[in-house]
Formats: C-alpha cells, sequence, structure tokens
C-alpha cells in the first residue's frame, strides 16, 4: 500500500504551526486513506478470485512536496511551503524536539522512502477491488480542515 493520508494530515498540522513542510528531497507520493484500503479489503473478502493475486493499494494522484504544500494550504486557508533539507538537518531538529530515537528512525526512514520513490505508485487496485474510486488528497484535506 501506499503511504496513509492520515499520516500526512498529523503531518500537515504540525508543519502549518510554522509555515513549512519539510523533506529530504523533492519527491512524489501516493497518500491512500484507511477508509478506502478498509473497502479494498472488504472487496476481496466478499468476492472471489483473488487467489495469488498482489494488489498495491494507492491514492489516485502522486503529488510531489510542494504541490502537497500548496494543497494543504488551500484546504487549511493557511500558509506553507515545502523545504528541502539535509539528512544530518532533518535528525539533528527531531533531536532537539525531544522525540525517542525510534520515532526519528521512523521518520527518517519514510523520508528516505519518499524520496528513493517508493511512494511514487498510482494502480487501479482500490477501484478494483472496493467498486468505487479512491479518494483524492483534496477531498481528504479538505474534511480534515473543516
Amino acid at each position: 500500500m501506499s503511504y496513509y493520508a492520515e499520516a500526512l494530515i498529523n503531518e500537515a498540522q504540525m508543519s502549518l504551526a510554522h509555515g513549512v513542510l519539510t523533506g529530504l528531497s523533492e519527491n512524489k507520493v501516493s497518500f491512500v486513506s484507511r477508509e478506502d484500503l478498509a473497502a479494498a479489503a472488504a472487496g476481496m473478502l466478499v468476492n472471489e478470485g483473488h487467489d495469488g493475486a498482489i494488489y498495491t493499494g494507492t491514492g489516485p494522484e502522486s503529488f510531489t512536496g510542494a504541490e502537497r504544500a500548496e494543497l494543504i494550504a488551500k484546504t487549511s486557508g493557511k500558509p506553507l511551503i515545502f523545504f528541502t533539507l539535509p539528512l544530518e538537518t532533518l535528525q539533528g531538529q527531531l533531536e532537539q524536539a525531544g522525540l525517542p530515537t525510534a520515532v526519528i528512525t521512523a521518520i527518517v526512514s519514510i523520508q528516505q522512502n519518499f524520496s528513493n520513490g517508493d511512494f511514487d505508485i498510482v494502480t487501479g487496485d482500490i477501484e478494483k477491488l472496493s467498486g468505487r474510486p479512491a479518494r483524492n488528497l483534496e477531498s481528504i484535506l479538505s474534511e480534515s480542515f473543516k
């Protein structure tokens, strides 16, 4: 599966306080909602023909860091820019924030996966399995910033 849209919402809420969404590089990520993944899983359970099949649950579109920041700013009504920073700087800022080592390691790993393009995947598997299109990121963000 791709990266949870709900995790981006949490990141966005923290980033909006400072006006900056950060990443290790400009990258593209397809965000998928947990609701869409649940609908797809339910579709697999109630329909036959999935033996041996491999699916990848993704959102309908990938977004660059700058596009994510723009979309978050639009839906929240608050300014936000995307800024890339070196790995050492990211780690240092997370340490200064007092985060546990395990959390820092997880955040850095996720950012490295983003940079590697590991989440720049778009499939139609959500719709194929659930019978409805995956929700777009703008609508998910709009709901969270109501």
